[in-house]
């Protein structure tokens, strides 16, 4: 809304609706992992929207889930996940206390 608040042509607003929104996209976490931004634009994922409702999709769905290796998915005899999933949240950079901020920041 504020893009098509400071621009009074609509073709002008349309062109750069993806010069803003590709960047938060990208440093919402879920095309690009938020420990692989360098350090110089990692303030950036702190305003994408994107970065929020991936946490929280992320976290409503993994949340509390157990899961189990086969002896056919283990990797040199060690499962590549543990059962309470918290290598798979830590690897997205994810963690359970976020989701109430989460939830809130979109608010």
């Amino acid at each position: 809304m504020a893009l098509s608040a400071g621009v009074s042509d609509m073709g002008i607003a349309m062109a750069m609706v993806p010069i803003l929104f590709i960047p938060l996209m990208l440093f919402g976490g879920f095309f690009l992992n938020t420990d692989n931004i360098p350090v110089w634009i990692f303030w950036l994922k702190y305003f994408s929207l994107f970065k929020y409702g991936f946490e929280i999709a992320v976290l409503n769905e993994f949340k509390g889930l157990h899961f189990t290796c086969t002896a056919s998915e283990q990797v040199g005899g060690h499962c590549q996940y543990d059962s309470t999933l918290s290598l798979s949240l830590s690897s997205l950079s994810l963690s359970l206390s976020l989701f109430l901020f989460s939830s809130f920041s979109l608010l």
